[in-house]
């Protein structure tokens, strides 16, 4: 697919066949965050892909938070991704002159769009979510106190339907040429 059909044809996906989704494309996926850009080649993440039935309903608990009706689609997704932050490595004179910005929130966030464009490319479905017991999924998944769980990832495969119309603010609301 080409970029600008990808770009303008990926959407959160709210509806899995609940299909598994196969291992060698979940690698891809993760090689595609992998890849992401961060500031200064920092690469402050750590993916734990969750295939496993049994594993995938206790992540399921860790992201409804114990209500029937938050994020029930995840009950159908074939895969999770967990996008853990480890702790800054940038030299501290680095970390000085960029005080003021999270950049390794913002690697994250470019990290998981990677994963589901590429979701999108091998014909799968993703939804990013931000909403989940981070405490929980740390132990479910033995993941070490120092480092951050940011995002979970659902994929797998939608049951179809027709694309929806991207709700967007239009060009001239979120962009300008050489002011704000």
């Amino acid at each position: 697919m080409d970029f600008e059909k990808l770009i303008q044809t990926r959407q959160s996906c709210r509806d899995f066949d609940g299909r598994a989704v196969e291992r060698e494309l979940i690698v891809k996926c993760i090689e595609a965050g992998r890849l992401a850009p961060s500031a200064a080649n920092a690469q402050p993440w750590r993916f734990v892909a969750v295939d496993h039935p049994e594993l995938k309903r206790d992540v399921v608990k860790c992201l409804t938070g114990g209500v029937a009706t938050f994020n029930r689609f995840v009950r159908q997704a074939g895969a999770f991704v967990v996008l853990a932050e480890e702790p800054s490595s940038l030299p501290i004179a680095t970390v000085e002159l960029m005080r003021n910005q999270d950049f390794a929130q913002v690697d994250m966030g470019i990290a998981a769009a990677h994963i589901c464009l590429q979701a999108a490319d091998l014909g799968l479905g993703s939804c990013i979510l931000g909403f989940f017991s981070e405490k929980k999924l740390k132990k479910l998944l033995g993941v070490p106190d120092k480092l951050r769980i940011r995002l979970v990832i659902a994929l797998g495969y939608s049951k179809g339907g027709e694309i929806r119309a991207k709700q967007r603010k239009g060009a001239d609301e979120v962009a300008s040429f050489n002011q704000f």
